[in-house]
């Protein structure tokens, strides 16, 4: 893989990483005062953060399998999902999420740079339903499923 490519890969999941587990750090330390639900959503956003700070470290490393692990980094950032039982999005480093709202009828498209953000939600009552796509996370697990390789 291109160096440079290896670069911009492994600085955006580091990034991204870093910046998610700082965000959630103020959670962690309330921990014991929160509810099951919110602890598991917590520990899912810590170890996402978590493993987005390693596959960025081995990308930049250049460790063999570090493209691998990227590739699948980025696959989990793909879905966004939102009805009104739960809610799935995640991103690290980079989001252009482009979504569909179906009550009412709706298109929308979000950016981020730079950031992290990750929401799991498990009795979601007021939220609409909508699918959407991390097309920042789409067209990097793509690049590094055909040419991660080489």
């Amino acid at each position: 893989m291109n160096v440079w490519l290896r670069r911009f890969f492994g600085f955006w999941a580091l990034a991204g990483g870093a910046i998610g587990l700082g965000a959630v750090f103020g959670q962690v330390m309330r921990f014991p005062h929160l509810g099951l639900a919110q602890q598991i959503a917590l520990g899912v956003s810590v170890a996402f953060f978590g493993w987005g700070v390693w596959c960025g470290i081995r990308m930049l490393e250049g460790h063999a399998a570090a493209a691998r692990g990227n590739r699948n980094f980025w696959l989990i950032q793909i879905p966004v999902l939102s009805t009104p039982w739960c809610a799935w999005s995640l991103f690290s480093g980079v989001q252009l999420k482009l979504s569909m709202t179906f009550a009412p009828l709706a298109w929308d498209f979000h950016w981020h740079v730079l950031g992290a953000q990750a929401s799991v939600d498990v009795g979601a009552s007021q939220r609409p339903f909508a699918l959407g796509v991390n097309l920042f996370a789409l067209c990097a697990a793509l690049y590094l499923a055909t040419r991660g390789k080489r």
